[in-house]
């Protein structure tokens, strides 16, 4: 059996567009590649709202991704693929940081599993789906002037994926955040990116 680690934010723990709640295992995207890889997979899910990169938020603490990941990792070794998407929560206004500063956070996190014991076999880099406009007054204010910020991660994380010899899928080429607050996947968009990212695992490991 192979086991996969998916390293994420709010949306992989599954916060739906306008933060009401949680989706289920089954909706999720982890949930819905679970269900298309079958039992000769172990789908772990690690998802935490608000997490970043590699940034201390003021306001909301223990979100470090880099702090964690080392955690996970010996949580739940051996790992064949650890699957990471982050990014999303960097691009806040508070945090003022361009496109390929959050891009060097993420290269931190695949120079930490390169160099993680036991080995792990595969990582995979996932650019995090692009910001879309919202009226959500909240979310608006929170990430002002972020929408293009986020549209130019994926140019960057491909170019850390293959300079750590890292595998590279953008969230944005198979789903796309809901309007109703511009950040979150709702049901049908978690359905697309897990059948896109199932795909990849299983390009990955040659199926």
């Amino acid at each position: 059996m192979r086991t996969i680690l998916c390293y994420g934010d709010s949306n992989t723990w599954g916060d739906p567009p306008g933060g009401e709640g949680r989706f289920d295992f089954t909706t999720r995207w982890p949930g819905v590649l679970q269900r298309l890889l079958g039992s000769e997979y172990r789908i772990i899910e690690e998802g935490l709202c608000g997490r970043t990169t590699c940034f201390d938020d003021p306001i909301w603490p223990h979100r470090n991704g880099l702090t964690y990941l080392p955690v996970a990792l010996e949580s739940h070794y051996p790992l064949d693929l650890v699957i990471i998407m982050l990014g999303t929560n960097d691009v806040k206004a508070r945090f003022n940081h361009s496109a390929f500063t959050i891009a060097q956070g993420v290269a931190e996190l695949l120079a930490l599993t390169k160099r993680f014991e036991p080995a792990i076999h595969h990582t995979l880099l996932v650019a995090p789906p692009q910001l879309v406009a919202t009226n959500n007054f909240e979310i608006s204010l929170a990430f002002d002037g972020s929408l293009a910020k986020s549209h130019e991660l994926p140019k960057y994380y491909k170019h850390y994926a293959l300079h750590h010899s890292c595998h590279f899928f953008d969230a944005g080429s198979v789903a796309q955040t809901s309007t109703d607050d511009g950040v979150h996947l709702d049901a049908e968009n978690h359905r697309r990116l897990g059948e896109g990212i199932a795909a990849e695992v299983k390009r990955i490991f040659g199926e």
